[in-house]
């Protein structure tokens, strides 16, 4: 999971991947792999997963460089990313990748065939400024797994 991003309207909320990983961890084995980097917005969203029921079940990668994290990407399953440089790495390598869009144009999130888009809740698209990382839905994430994995 790309948790990380390039700003803070870009950054979806830590309470809507763990509800996420609540949906999908009772139906799916899984291992959840933590991109992000070293800035202190995206660690506080790194820490409240590292502290929720998961912590066992997640490896964060923000202390290995991009060439140790590529063969990880590379070999999940799946990829569920805000809009960052994960997105774009993870559909590159040839991983599914489900982008959450919440303050960019669409385009950026849907350019490759391995990029699945969700937007927030009462969008019917995405731009700048569309603020809506607080409106992803944890459902549409879940339904949208279920649909690339199965």
């Amino acid at each position: 999971m790309g948790i990380g991003g390039s700003g803070p309207t870009k950054r979806v909320p830590s309470k809507i991947f763990i509800n996420f990983m609540e949906k999908i961890s009772k139906i799916k084995k899984c291992r959840f792999y933590l991109a992000t980097g070293k800035n202190s917005g995206e660690q506080i969203i790194l820490n409240e997963i590292l502290q929720s029921k998961f912590k066992d079940i997640c490896l964060p990668l923000d202390d290995l460089s991009i060439k140790e994290i590529l063969p990880i990407i590379k070999n999940c399953n799946l990829s569920i990313c805000n809009d960052s440089s994960f997105s774009h790495l993870s559909a590159a390598l040839g991983t599914k990748t489900i982008t959450l869009m919440v303050d960019t144009p669409i385009i950026y999130g849907n350019y490759n065939s391995k990029m699945f888009p969700v937007i927030p809740d009462g969008e019917e698209t995405v731009r700048h400024h569309t603020s809506g990382k607080d409106r992803i839905n944890p459902q549409k994430i879940f339904d949208k797994a279920l649909e690339i994995l199965n």
